[in-house]
Formats: C-alpha cells, sequence, structure tokens
C-alpha cells in the first residue's frame, strides 16, 4: 500500500485566509499573511499604513495595499511621501560580523506584518537578525552562529523540519556545508546545523542558495550554486527534519561557471524550476524540474 500525502493548498481544504499564501507542508500545511496584510494566516487583516500619519505638514493620506500617497494642502509643494521620495539613509551597525556583508533578504519573521532583516557574513559564522519595530526602524541585531565556524553566505527560506514555522537556510565555508536555522516562530533561531554538501572547500564556490520542494515528497529541499569554472547547482535533498543529503553538482555547461541562482515555477506545473546567471558570458540559464 502507498501512501502520498494530501496537498491541502491544492485540494482548497486549508483554512488560509482569501489574502494569505498557503504552503503545503508532509501532513499538513501553514498560511502565511500576503505583504501588506498581518494576521496569522486564517485570518489576514490589511495594514493601514496611514495610520501612523506618514505625510508631513497635514497632507492627505491615501491607504492602499502595502503602500500609501500623500497629496499636499493648497499653500504647500513638493514630492510627499509615498509618491515616489526617500528619506535619508539610516546607518545601522553589526557588530563581529568581519566587516563583510555578503546577502541581504527581507521576511516577516515573527509573524507581525512587518519585514524583518536577515544578514549573512563571509567574514565569519554569523547570521544577524534584525526585527522591524513597526516604523521602519529596527531592534538591535541578534546573531546566531553555525556549528563549524564556516562562513554564511546565501539565503533561503522554508519550513525544513515541519513544524510549521519558517526557518533559515543558508551555505557557505566555501561550499562545503548547507546550515539549517531553526526558526521559533517569534523572531528568534536556534544555532546554524550543518548538512554536509562536500568532503572539501572549493574556492569561490557556493554563494547562494534556493530552497523548495523540488522532488515533490512534502520536504524542503535545497539547491546549492557552485560557482567554480566548472561549476553548477549541487543538490541538497531534505529529509523533513532539519538535515539535507548532498547530491553530485549538476553541470550547467558554461564557463567559467555560474553567477547567481534564483528559483520559481516558470512552467506553471506546481514545481519550481533553477535560473542562473553565467559569469562573463552574458547569458543566463534556465534548467527546468524535471517532474
Amino acid at each position: 500500500m502507498t501512501c502520498t500525502d494530501v496537498d491541502e493548498c491544492a485540494a482548497a481544504t486549508a483554512n488560509c485566509d482569501v489574502n494569505a499564501t498557503c504552503t503545503n507542508t508532509a501532513g499538513s500545511f501553514t498560511c502565511a499573511c500576503n505583504v501588506g496584510y498581518s494576521g496569522d494566516g486564517a485570518t489576514c487583516t490589511e495594514i493601514d499604513e496611514c495610520a501612523s500619519n506618514p505625510c508631513q505638514n497635514d497632507g492627505t493620506c491615501t491607504d492602499g495595499l502595502n503602500s500609501y500617497t500623500c497629496e499636499c494642502l493648497p499653500t504647500y509643494e513638493g514630492t510627499p511621501p509615498g509618491g515616489g521620495s526617500f528619506g535619508a539613509p539610516t546607518l545601522i551597525s553589526i557588530a563581529g560580523t568581519g566587516g563583510v556583508q555578503s546577502s541581504i533578504a527581507c521576511r516577516d519573521l515573527n509573524g507581525d506584518g512587518s519585514s524583518d532583516l536577515v544578514v549573512t557574513s563571509s567574514g565569519s559564522a554569523r547570521l544577524s537578525i534584525l526585527l522591524n519595530q513597526g516604523n521602519g526602524s529596527f531592534a538591535a541585531p541578534v546573531a546566531y552562529t553555525n556549528a563549524v565556524n564556516g562562513q554564511t553566505a546565501g539565503i533561503a527560506f522554508g519550513d525544513a523540519d515541519g513544524d510549521g514555522k519558517l526557518d533559515i537556510l543558508s551555505n557557505g565555508a566555501a561550499g562545503r556545508y548547507l546550515f539549517f536555522f531553526r526558526g521559533n516562530g517569534d523572531g528568534t533561531f536556534a544555532s546554524g546545523v550543518q548538512s554536509t554538501a562536500a568532503p572539501t572547500t572549493s574556492a569561490n564556490s557556493a554563494l547562494g542558495v534556493v530552497a523548495s520542494d523540488f522532488n515533490g515528497d512534502g520536504k524542503l529541499d535545497a539547491y546549492i550554486l557552485v560557482t567554480t569554472s566548472s561549476g553548477g547547482v549541487r543538490p541538497m535533498t531534505g529529509n523533513g527534519n532539519g538535515t539535507f543529503v548532498a547530491g553530485p553538482v549538476v553541470p550547467t555547461g558554461t564557463s567559467p561557471g555560474p553567477n547567481a541562482i534564483a528559483a520559481a515555477d516558470l512552467d506553471a506545473d506546481g514545481y519550481d524550476d533553477l535560473i542562473l546567471t553565467n559569469r562573463g558570458s552574458g547569458t543566463l540559464t534556465v534548467i527546468p524540474n524535471g517532474l
């Protein structure tokens, strides 16, 4: 007898809000409010960006989806906030990173409807989290290390251990490891636990990672970018508990090697494909998922 996981998202039996994204997991599913909405996923409410009175000099604020516009009073003129202008830059210090930030990503890590920041460093074994305070300012960075003190590089998100909470994956240590940072659902994470990707390090290798259920078994998988001249992508098959098994590098047939990696369902078959840019060749490579 063969048992297969029921995709509650595809079957429309999940109780996600109409303004939430449903993600199927092994034996269950998760709901996350879309950008511009807040809530627990089962109920999502549009965020009123005008509630903080962002328009200057009593300008009229009009709320939009994940945006707002301002209209100046008759006696004022200019380009108000929300109309395409930016304020003064804010410099945020992140200690102990070796002076180098290699990757940055935005994601709501604690379910409050605001985008938080994740920063990795190629100069130290750190993953730094900066939680959004809801007004565009951020709490002090909290750093998480990994077990082997290998550098962290790319960033990917997903539920790698099936507990319904968002985890973070980061590759690094010059191609040797994929690190799993288990999320607690409140914006805090456990220290990184490594899965071996390669037996040895490789100079200038593995600068990017993407995550999805690439093989359709209901468990989060990953692909690591291998940027050496004979590089390609290395599959990391998820076991559903935060550990991964490495497969042989899939060559892309380009030289001097790929430069960046992304994943998306390009042919609407329900499975993510891979997209690579190639160094120095003015080309990109699309690798369709074979499922």
